[in-house]
């Protein structure tokens, strides 16, 4: 059975209840309400009403009674209202869901008027009915996109029902019955167990609708994503000829932590009597290291790593893992920073590719400022692989690239795992 279909069925329920409990005549009037319109009509009948009655005869208790629960009634249909028309909209047929709806309140609003009610019971029912329905408005944009939700919306039309047909019974009894129940009252005239219904009905709603909020959030942030992935696929556009030239690999994770992390396990494995393994307070030991990184006059800083002079050529040195662990805690702490490290067999060339590509990663508006630029010196070098030339592209975008950024920035290349000889005169 289809959600549509299982929705008919319940509303063919709720009309047989209410032909149970109301005699013929009664049903007939609540087939002829079919917008809140009309029944608003009747609240503002009921309340001139009222108004005449206390002048004839002075019952100004009753008449102010009226008044106060005809304004409650009007604020409940005005939240209750968007629900019916959700259900409505459903197709459901047997009759109309909005004449069941609103039928049922016509009626209560007659019992009402016609018992010279001087008990606040159903209207502060009402109230807090109202109160609960109120939730719901804030998210009534989204409910067309979820049949769950439909449905739950539905749950709460179909209680908001029973708990309008219950005062039919309610006011149907003696007023020292009526008395006896407001003192001990049995489980199907307690009003607060209807009040409780509606209530539970409402929270199922509303956590549902959050969960469809945070789907739609996480569909919105991969849309994003997919965006961001084509933004980054467009600046590598002017950049790839350089590594199809080169005939190279996808570059070296250039995450410095990670890059630690192999660092150590490395120099767990194999220690050498040659090797110390480097850590920050070597480099904040050394005076040239301080006078660098104090005495800068740019906002463009580059650390160069090289081998210790006396460990010679070895996997690792004492100076790679101080270069990473620095990286790391510039981009921890905010720093905008460039890292990369070079592999044994790394072309020169590629180490300027691979700085050109970050560069342009980073900031998106330099980017859009400098792709022409980039694709002119790409094609004027077309066929080159030098280092010259490639070192040129790079040195132009770092001075126009710092020149825009109000802070420091920290280019670190480690050619800690390169022979110093492999790097002579280009460093």
């Amino acid at each position: 059975m289809s959600d549509n279909e299982a929705q008919r069925t319940s509303l063919d329920e709720l009309w047989a209840a209410a032909k149970e409990k109301y005699p013929p005549f009664i049903i007939e009037e609540i087939r002829g309400l079919e917008t809140l319109e009309q029944l608003l009509e009747k609240v503002d009948d009921a309340k001139q009403a009222y108004q005449d009655e206390r002048r004839l005869y002075r019952r100004k208790a009753a008449g102010h009674k009226i008044q106060s629960f005809c304004a409650t009634t009007s604020k409940f249909l005005e939240e209750y209202s968007p629900i019916v028309d959700i259900v409505k909209s459903l197709n459901t047929g047997a009759g109309g869901a909005g004449s069941l709806a609103y039928g049922v309140f016509a009626v209560l609003l007659k019992v009402v008027t016609s018992k010279d009610d001087r008990e606040n019971l159903i209207e502060s029912s009402l109230e807090k009915i109202h109160i609960s329905l109120t939730d719901i408005q804030e998210y009534r944009e989204i409910y067309q996109k979820s049949q769950k939700l439909r449905n739950l919306i539905f749950h709460v039309y179909k209680e908001v029902f029973y708990f309008a047909l219950s005062t039919w019974d309610y006011y149907h009894k003696s007023t020292s019955h009526r008395l006896f129940q407001a003192i001990r009252p049995p489980p199907r005239y307690n009003f607060q167990i209807k009040i409780d219904d509606v209530d539970r009905a409402v929270r199922r709603v509303l956590s549902e609708t959050t969960k469809l909020l945070h789907h739609q959030l996480s569909s919105l942030q991969e849309s994003y994503r997919r965006q961001e992935d084509q933004s980054l696929k467009d600046k590598r556009e002017a950049i790839i000829d350089s590594l199809v030239q080169l005939r190279t690999q996808s570059p070296p994770n250039n995450d410095p932590k990670t890059r630690l992390y192999e660092l150590r396990s490395i120099w767990n494995k194999k220690k050498s009597k040659n090797l110390q393994e480097g850590k920050m307070e070597t480099l904040m030991n050394d005076g040239k290291f301080l006078e660098w990184i104090n005495h800068r006059k740019s906002s463009m800083l580059v650390a160069v790593g090289i081998n210790h002079h006396n460990s010679g050529w070895q996997e690792t040195s004492w100076l790679s893992p101080a270069v990473a662990d620095f990286a790391s805690n510039m981009r921890d702490t905010g720093k905008m920073t460039i890292y990369h490290f070079t592999g044994k067999s790394e072309d020169p060339a590629v180490t300027f590719s691979v700085m050109i590509q970050e560069i342009v990663n980073s900031d998106d508006e330099f980017f859009k400022s400098q792709r022409q630029a980039l694709k002119n010196s790409l094609k004027r070098f077309n066929g080159q692989t030098s280092i010259e030339s490639w070192a040129k592209i790079a040195g132009n975008l770092l001075v126009d690239w710092t020149k825009q950024k109000p802070g420091p920035v920290f280019l670190i290349i480690d050619f800690t795992m390169q022979s110093p000889s492999g790097y002579k005169g280009h460093t």
